[in-house]
């Protein structure tokens, strides 16, 4: 469900890739790319990019999961991942446009750049924090390294603070976690 073949993608490209970081933001992000994929007639692939953090193995187990049984840190990572990417998969298939859904673990810019150039996409159409000085420098821009990068034009959109901006909807607030993140943090706490 959410594993593409690379190898059975043709090569003409038809695709358009569209990297989530599955915060309230990436919904901002369906109506371009439905709108992209109607002008190319292309097909969307929904990207996110799991991170696991640094010192804990994909492997670790933590503990038992909602139907009892043992759950690992890339399971655990993985079943949320695809929860919150269902909702977005939905809209675009509503609207009649062919969406399927990417994970990969690992870097998120690298992890885009490398899926970009497998997949020989149309377009990468992605969200930006719109950092400026300072923060800019420190933190470093996904969406610069990625337009650097990438072999395909990236179109940005700035990510637009809402007022349903809360901890536990956007990952660029402070204080964002969800019961999986604080499952993981705490194996990585030891």
């Amino acid at each position: 469900f959410f594993v593409m073949d690379p190898a059975t993608t043709s090569e003409s490209t038809g695709v358009i890739l569209v990297p989530v970081d599955l915060t309230t933001c990436s919904s901002d992000l369906i109506e371009p790319a439905i709108e992209h994929a109607r002008a190319k007639d292309a097909r969307v692939v929904l990207l996110h990019a799991l991170q696991i953090p640094p010192g804990v193995q994909p492997d670790t187990v933590l503990g038992a999961g909602r139907e009892g049984l043992e759950t690992t840190v890339l399971d655990a990572l993985s079943n949320e991942a695809a929860n919150l990417l269902e909702p977005l998969l939905e809209d675009l298939r509503s609207a009649g446009v062919g969406a399927e859904a990417l994970l990969r673990v690992g870097d998120p810019a690298r992890v885009i750049v490398d899926v970009a150039r497998e997949l020989r996409v149309e377009a990468v159409i992605m969200n930006t924090h719109g950092r400026r000085g300072l923060s800019r420098l420190l933190l470093g821009s996904v969406a610069e390294k990625v337009q650097r990068q990438a072999n395909a034009p990236v179109v940005t959109l700035r990510r637009q603070h809402r007022d349903s901006c809360t901890p536990s909807s956007c990952s660029w607030c402070p204080a964002h976690r969800s019961a999986t993140t604080d499952r993981v943090a705490a194996e990585q706490e030891g």
